[in-house]
């Protein structure tokens, strides 16, 4: 588990899988390395990063944050369960 610095959401965009979703963008507090993850509306893991979604401010710091491979490029894997 990993605890990162809050960058900032992207503009939503149109899901393939209907709804909406955009990027959450934080950075390593120790390296300044940038990591990202993906959210749809209509995906159950939603609900988990709703404080963050809300109420994070650039600066704050996310804890619980868990990483996963994709396309050989580490991101924050969605199913985590963020704290602020």
């Amino acid at each position: 588990m990993k605890t990162l610095e809050f960058i900032k959401k992207s503009k939503s965009y149109n899901s393939n899988y209907g709804g909406r979703m955009f990027y959450l963008f934080f950075k390593c507090p120790e390296t300044g390395k940038s990591y990202r993850t993906v959210l749809s509306e209509n995906m159950r893991n939603f609900v988990k990063w709703s404080k963050v979604i809300h109420t994070a401010q650039r600066g704050d710091l996310i804890s619980n944050l868990r990483f996963k491979l994709y396309n050989g490029k580490q991101i924050i894997d969605a199913d985590s369960t963020p704290i602020v």
